[in-house]
């Protein structure tokens, strides 16, 4: 399990110790050159937060159940816009544009595959009926 730090750290911290699983806080960063680390107290990750979106964005179909509202789901995954940062123009990142809630869930899915063993884009979640996107 993989859940958002900010802006509720304690709540997002006793969620990761009330569940019967592996799961750690989630930080984003823009600076770190690694996709994700592990901090040393074994409780929390920082993500590279513009390589995180760059892979979701980059899975070529990603299989969704179908009680999510298509439209929603898509409009959450255009949520943000990667741009040039206005200091160094060799730095991209991305900028909130409108909601992007599932965007973010969506990587944090991603994240936990990578940190648990699958380091493929293969991103299953779990479903009987499907709707492809």
């Amino acid at each position: 399990l993989c859940a958002d730090a900010l802006p509720q750290t304690k709540l997002s911290r006793d969620i990761c110790e009330a569940v019967d699983c592996p799961a750690y806080t989630i930080y984003y960063s823009d600076s770190q050159k690694d996709f994700y680390n592990i901090k040393a107290n074994d409780l929390d990750v920082v993500v590279n937060r513009t390589q995180l979106f760059d892979t979701v964005l980059g899975i070529p179909k990603l299989v969704v159940d179908d009680k999510i509202n298509e439209q929603q789901y898509k409009g959450h995954l255009q949520g943000m816009v990667k741009q040039r940062d206005l200091e160094d123009e060799h730095i991209f990142r991305y900028v909130k544009v409108k909601d992007d809630h599932l965007l973010h869930a969506t990587g944090y899915a991603v994240l936990a595959s990578r940190i648990f063993g699958d380091s493929s884009n293969h991103l299953a979640m779990p479903t009987i009926e499907t709707t492809v996107i």
